[in-house]
């Protein structure tokens, strides 16, 4: 059924006004197994529906074509390459690298739905302010602050590190760089932009007596992907826009009290500054 709409979807976008006429005509070529000539055409309407029609006509050969379609000027067939890359996510090594490119895409709308296939870890995080069966006031009865001098941090050019567990906590950092709460530039990352890695160990009190437990960034720039003691919590992904906006995630499952806790950040910066350039709170509620 998804199938069928996708291709009702695209018909119709070549059906518009303007260069009807050789839409149509290009869609009566493409099915009827004409593909190829029309992969590179100026029209990216019909760029799209050939490479759509293509994955169904010979899927044997469709790789081949979405490898080409990553890299096209247009968001809108890139999308299109995300989503048939999508129905092999996990089942073929060259798609899941595609499908990685393309979550550093500069177009969102490809780059979140190109995370949502390829990005292996899940978490429905929900905050207790957002849990509809709590019906009462939530209260910040103490706020823990993390130390802003004691992090290790390391680049990830390729952006491999959640491959290599940069996130567990028995992983050696100890040729990491020492870092503080700050740009990249105050930390010897000079005019550097992609993916970053930030790991720091900070102990927790004894046990509160509390209903949740909350980890707050005051800002990260620009997007930031969080675990706690080895264990995936969540992300704030909002694009550029990102960079100054405050966010919390519930820790109350994964927070160890009276004890060390570790706590990673995988950062993603696209231009200009980057990096974890304000405080992090433990927020105790009641």
């Amino acid at each position: 059924m998804k199938v069928t709409c996708i291709a009702l979807m695209l018909c119709a976008t070549l059906l518009c006004a303007g260069t009807l006429e050789q839409r149509r005509a290009a869609r009566v070529e493409i099915d009827k197994g004409n593909c190829r000539p029309y992969l590179a055409n100026e029209d990216v309407e019909i760029r799209r529906y050939a490479l759509y029609r293509l994955a169904a006509q010979e899927p044997e050969k469709k790789l081949e074509a979405l490898k080409t379609a990553v890299t096209d000027k247009e968001a809108l067939v890139r999308y299109t390459a995300v989503t048939l890359l999508g129905r092999l996510a996990g089942k073929n090594a060259q798609a899941d690298e595609l499908l990685e490119k393309l979550a550093n895409d500069a177009d969102k709308t490809v780059r979140d739905m190109a995370t949502q296939f390829s990005w292996p870890f899940k978490n429905k995080n929900m905050r207790l302010s957002e849990d509809p069966s709590w019906d009462h006031e939530v209260t910040t009865i103490k706020s823990i602050e993390i130390p802003q001098d004691d992090w290790k941090l390391f680049p990830d050019e390729k952006n491999r590190g959640h491959k290599h567990n940069y996130f567990a906590p028995k992983f050696n950092d100890s040729n990491w760089y020492k870092a503080k709460c700050g740009y990249w530039n105050q930390n010897g990352m000079d005019a550097y932009d992609g993916y970053a890695w930030y790991r720091i160990r900070f102990k927790m009190p004894a046990k509160m007596d509390c209903n949740a437990v909350e980890v707050r960034f005051v800002a990260v720039d620009e997007s930031a992907w969080v675990w706690l003691n080895g264990k995936y919590i969540g992300s704030h992904d909002l694009g550029g826009s990102g960079y100054n906006k405050t966010f919390s995630l519930d820790c109350r499952k994964e927070i160890v009290f009276g004890k060390e806790n570790i706590l990673v950040v995988r950062v993603l910066d696209r231009e200009q500054g980057g990096g974890i350039w304000r405080p992090i709170f433990i927020d105790i509620l009641k």
